[in-house]
């Protein structure tokens, strides 16, 4: 305030005085208008009632899913940040679905956020006792599942372990986590196959999602142990091209196998086609193929800048504080 002009007296001063010069700065700074919205929702959910918290959620739900977001994925920060952020300072949290949830935590970096929600669902142990199950998939769609796959997309293993070690349904599993937690790979491989074993005999019954567990935590065992014949064995007959290729690429005579990896590289789902570890095989296939021909450096050159783009996008894709999975990343480029 200049000498000019005195202050204004408080009681004179209207909403519309605040609102306006509101209005214009969240349009110029995208960083104050998020701490606004993170500012000001939680204090507008806490004066709703329980209907008009249900309308707003509902409506909430639909614009989270819209498709149009997907142009400010690499965009910091996000309208799908601001968004869960606003809900983690809410008390109680909005209730969105945990397999939204996870997608937008994965696709649009918020995965604290996603997280924190999902979390707080478990240990509340609302959504976790009544897990949503699809009749027609089989597929269970609750917190811990989605939970689980954050986790597990962050490489933050002690995490995955410990809600895994606290929610598996069978003794079976716990002791297989805990070889995994002292690095005895051989041991938790060992367990992994008893207690799928057991399931297929009917031994043991079992969740959907605890016999994925035991899957895929075996293939995880494996690689630890170097076992690259017996993951080539299973990609073939279960046509898991994605296993296929990542055994092949340590075993394979690439230059006499160039048609069977193109093949599985069309076969792979298109976020794997995408991904870095898919570029580098192509790239590599280039460069095979260059030695044989002498004459495809361009196209070699054009496929290691694809690479590299897709490096990036990963690292971008990853939360802004170093985690496990940026070792991934780094290893990634390393390659490239």
């Amino acid at each position: 305030l200049t000498p000019e002009r005195p202050s204004t007296p408080l009681a004179s001063v209207s909403t519309k005085d605040i609102i306006d010069p509101l209005s214009r700065m969240v349009l110029v700074d995208t960083r104050f208008a998020y701490r606004v919205w993170v500012a000001l929702f939680p204090l507008l959910w806490q004066n709703l009632g329980s209907k008009d918290r249900h309308d707003l959620t509902s409506g909430l739900i639909r614009l989270l899913a819209k498709p149009y977001h997907l142009s400010l994925t690499s965009t910091r920060p996000n309208v799908i940040q601001a968004i869960l952020d606003a809900f983690c300072a809410c008390n109680p949290a909005p209730r969105l679905p945990p397999q939204l949830l996870r997608y937008l935590g994965q696709t649009y970096s918020a995965w604290y956020p996603a997280l924190t929600l999902l979390e707080n669902k478990i240990l509340d142990r609302r959504e976790i006792e009544s897990a949503i199950f699809d009749r027609a998939m089989g597929v269970e769609l609750g917190a811990f599942d989605a939970l689980s796959e954050l986790y597990t997309s962050l490489a933050a293993s002690h995490y995955f372990y410990g809600a895994w070690k606290r929610h598996c349904q069978y003794k079976e599993s716990h002791i297989a986590l805990a070889y995994e937690q002292l690095d005895d790979w051989a041991n938790a491989q060992a367990a992994y196959e008893r207690a799928q074993t057991k399931a297929r005999a009917g031994v043991l019954p079992f969740s959907e999602s605890e016999y994925c567990l035991w899957e895929s935590r075996w293939v995880e065992t494996t690689k630890r142990l170097q076992s690259w014949d017996m993951l080539l064995d299973l990609g073939l007959h279960e046509s898991l091209p994605e296993i296929e290729l990542e055994a092949g690429w340590r075993t394979w005579d690439w230059g006499e196998r160039q048609a069977q990896v193109r093949q599985l590289l069309k076969a792979t789902p298109p976020e794997v086609a995408s991904g870095p570890r898919a570029k580098f095989y192509e790239t590599y296939l280039t460069l095979v193929k260059s030695n044989a021909e002498r004459a495809k450096t361009a196209d070699f050159q054009r496929m290691c800048k694809e690479g590299i783009k897709a490096c990036l996008q990963q690292w971008n894709e990853l939360p802004p504080v170093g985690t496990p999975a940026h070792i991934g990343t780094l290893h990634m480029f390393q390659l490239m």
